[in-house]
């Protein structure tokens, strides 16, 4: 993963305890796996941070530069083109 600026979104493909640290920077975070009740998932809970968890093929679909908006209360990703 590159350098994340801060307020940017982060999508990853395994949200283990490694990409904690991204939550103090991140706008937004994407993973491609994981849960709602995983530890990642509180954790962004708590920083107050929008995730959206288990989102298959995310890697593939958002390329760096991409503009997404990210509603984690919905679960919903949306890709501007």
């Amino acid at each position: 993963m590159q350098e994340l600026v801060c307020g940017e979104i982060a999508v990853i493909a395994n949200a283990n305890p490694e990409w904690s640290p991204v939550l103090g920077k991140a706008a937004a975070v994407i993973t491609e796996t994981g849960g709602v009740l995983s530890n990642f998932a509180t954790l962004a809970r708590k920083a107050k941070i929008p995730a959206v968890v288990s989102a298959t093929g995310a890697l593939a679909l958002i390329q760096g530069g991409a503009v997404v908006t990210v509603n984690g209360k919905t679960g919903q990703v949306f890709l501007h083109r």
